[in-house]
């Protein structure tokens, strides 16, 4: 369908020294989109566009606006946000709460306000409780945790009922960093793309667009000298700040994506698992826990590889609804699936383990006692997959699964790595062990 790029909000009362590039005046005319995220690679003007987007309200006495970074050096560094505003506003309006000869604070000539703050740790984000503003603004946002910015962009933007100033939350970032993933995930799903080569932007569901902006797009840089200085980077890393490509990963220092074939059938299987590494820690708004994870692993004959993994479920869920979900797959898999637990230690991995137990009546279940590291632990695996001897059925959990397994041991998660290495060990390597063997009968009094 034809797209019409909205009006361009521009204020009146401030000089500006910003000329809008195509991609910038796009983002800046979103003003119907609640979220947005504008970059994806270096050099595609992605702070001169934060601080104008933040500006754009400024005519409004009433309007406030907040601009972040996860810490202050990352703020207040030379030809940094506070520099650049300190540029732009020095001789316009008022700076006040000056760190380091730097204000943190601009009173803008209609009486509106620009706000600079950092969020170094998830709990530095109460000192934000109590404060509103119109418009959020996230510099570098794969640098910053999900909770911080579900916290600060959600809780802290209001406005009366009669205000016409449109709540934004607006951010910017290259791929990489330790929010890679949760950004990716928010921001880059499938969505209806509108606009033609110059406009091109990504319009997702729940007031979410993702524009991205590359060395090209911005005639104010000097794009081959950039484009010289990032040859020598690692070649990821050329992909993420050049290209913007949000698939770009390091290679993995255990696993690379290039050692598993991809089936599209399964061979003739001699022996199937299915191997559970429960989460251990609770899910709470603010945190990134574990999740469970189930993985369906063969060992398998009459084909170029030995092993195969079949499928891998992962999920966050409370007690109750985790064993029910674990007898579903139970039922799903059949019962010639062998179902393994690993067994956390202590008293409460030996109550976690009966509950399971006491929901699968019907099916062999079987416990294991992990010992060693997990780097030692995945061993085996990761050796029998770089011999080209673990193949995986295609499937759409495969680009979590092997994203995960290239960050080990260095991610943020490794629960199918545990899960996926726990399922090989028992095909390959154990014979099974049975609950009695664990927790033999006591003998009878007397």
């Amino acid at each position: 369908m034809a797209w019409q790029l909205g009006e361009l909000v521009w204020p009146t009362t401030l000089s500006l020294p910003i000329e809008p590039t195509s991609r910038q005046t796009l983002a800046l005319a979103m003003d119907w989109k609640r979220e947005a995220l504008f970059g994806g690679a270096a050099g595609g003007g992605k702070s001169y566009y934060l601080l104008a987007a933040a500006l754009q309200f400024a005519d409004w006495p009433e309007y406030r606006a907040l601009i972040l970074r996860r810490t202050f050096q990352q703020l207040s560094i030379s030809e940094g946000l506070l520099e650049m505003a300190e540029e732009w506003l020095g001789r316009q309006a008022e700076g006040i709460d000056t760190v380091n000869g730097l204000p943190t604070r601009w009173k803008l000539p209609s009486g509106a306000t620009l706000d600079f703050g950092h969020c170094q740790h998830l709990k530095d984000r109460q000192q934000y409780q109590g404060g509103a503003w119109h418009f959020v603004g996230f510099d570098e946002l794969t640098q910053f945790l999900e909770g911080q910015y579900t916290y600060i962009a959600f809780s802290r933007q209001r406005r009366t009922v009669d205000s016409t100033i449109p709540i934004r939350v607006r951010s910017t970032s290259n791929p990489g960093g330790e929010g890679h993933d949760w950004v990716r995930q928010r921001f880059l799903l499938e969505g209806e793309t509108v606009g033609g080569n110059n406009y091109a932007a990504t319009f997702l569901s729940d007031g979410r667009a993702f524009i991205p902006s590359k060395i090209r797009d911005n005639p104010h840089l000097d794009a081959d000298e950039y484009e010289q200085s990032l040859a020598d980077l690692h070649p990821y890393e050329r992909a993420q700040l050049m290209e913007g490509d949000w698939d770009a990963r390091p290679p993995g220092a255990l696993f690379r994506r290039e050692w598993f074939p991809i089936l599209d059938a399964m061979p003739r299987v001699r022996r199937r698992v299915r191997y559970w590494d429960l989460a251990a820690t609770e899910t709470k708004p603010g945190r990134d826990p574990d999740r469970s994870v189930g993985t369906l692993y063969a060992r398998v004959d009459d084909a170029d590889v030995d092993f195969v993994v079949e499928d891998v479920e992962a999920f966050r869920m409370e007690p109750g609804p985790t064993v029910r979900r674990i007898r579903q797959l139970a039922e799903a898999d059949g019962k010639e699936v062998e179902i393994w637990i690993e067994q956390e230690p202590g008293s409460s991995g030996k109550i976690a383990a009966t509950a399971i137990a006491r929901e699968l009546d019907g099916f062999t279940v079987r416990f294991d006692r992990p010992t060693g590291s997990k780097v030692t632990r995945s061993g085996p695996f990761a050796s029998a997959s770089e011999q080209g001897r673990v193949g995986v059925l295609r499937g759409s959990w495969f680009t979590d699964w092997i994203r995960e397994l290239e960050q080990f041991p260095g991610g943020a998660h490794d629960d199918r790595v545990d899960s996926v290495s726990g399922a090989h060990g028992v095909v390959a390597v154990r014979k099974g062990v049975t609950w009695d063997d664990l927790y033999p009968p006591s003998p009878p009094a007397g």
